[in-house]
């Protein structure tokens, strides 16, 4: 049987918009529609601090395929998606001159996680190649 494809990590700009998107959640006034969005998560001390008194999963940086589901729910009702995309992408934007030590936290994530992918992705050409004689064809 052939092995399943690793999928691709996230960016640093992926990771930070998961952080961010807590960060800005949690810290808006208002309920929360589902209080169970914040189930399994805790406080981590290995982040910024800007983002110690913010909660998250143990796993909130993992890229797609590596980290399990979530039900699809309202899960906050606090600010639409493309509100949040905008004050996300704008702090982004300016993050190397405002906070150059998150920027700096979530591209060391995306890098490993890079390293990690590329190996996980190593092992499945050489698992394919005699499957396919040639060895997997990539898209990049």
């Amino acid at each position: 049987t052939i092995p399943k494809k690793p999928m691709r990590p996230l960016t640093a700009y992926h990771i930070f918009f998961q952080i961010e998107r807590e960060f800005i959640i949690q810290n808006i006034d208002g309920e929360d529609a589902d209080k169970s969005i914040h189930d399994n998560k805790v406080l981590l001390d290995d982040v910024p601090d800007r983002y110690k008194v913010v909660k998250l999963m143990p796993d909130w940086y993992a890229g797609p395929g590596k980290r399990q589901k979530r039900k699809h729910r309202k899960s906050h009702g606090k600010i639409g998606f493309l509100e949040l995309s905008r004050v996300i992408s704008s702090r982004w934007a300016d993050l190397e001159n405002i906070d150059p030590e998150v920027k700096k936290f979530v591209q060391n994530i995306a890098a490993r996680e890079l390293a990690e992918y590329q190996e996980e992705m190593k092992e499945y050409k050489e698992l394919t190649k005699d499957v396919t004689g040639t060895g997997a064809k990539t898209v990049s």
